[in-house]
């Protein structure tokens, strides 16, 4: 990401001009020197409003971080009742070692520990 300010420089130059002056005829009345409009910066430049903002380190709000929702991410369980999954989806499904790391979320170390141990927890 680049700053507003070095992307304005840099199209001043492109097209001839002074960057002090665009910078100005970006700004705008009353502050001539302030933040420049981004809505001006967009029509000039030929890119949308939301580009720039993606674009430009400076150029608008700090987008927004969505945090997960609670209810969404799954619960743990405790080491004998993943244990006890595993095993079951063993022997009823006949399911392979590759599809319990997938279903289970876990390595292949432990399905094959989980398997392979005949003793109950």
């Amino acid at each position: 990401m680049i700053s507003a300010s070095s992307y304005i420089r840099r199209l001043a130059r492109a097209n001839h001009l002074k960057p002090g002056y665009l910078h100005g005829f970006l700004a705008g009345p009353p502050t001539w020197f302030g933040k420049p409009r981004l809505e001006r910066l967009a029509v000039l430049s030929g890119r949308t409003p939301r580009a720039l903002r993606r674009a430009l380190a400076d150029a608008g709000p700090a987008p927004e971080r969505h945090k997960p929702d609670p209810s969404s991410t799954p619960k743990r369980i405790d080491e004998a009742e993943l244990y006890r999954r595993i095993r079951h989806d063993a022997e009823t499904e006949n399911l392979s070692m590759r599809a319990l790391v997938r279903r289970r979320h876990v390595t292949w170390r432990t399905v094959r520990l989980y398997v392979r141990n005949q003793t109950t927890r």
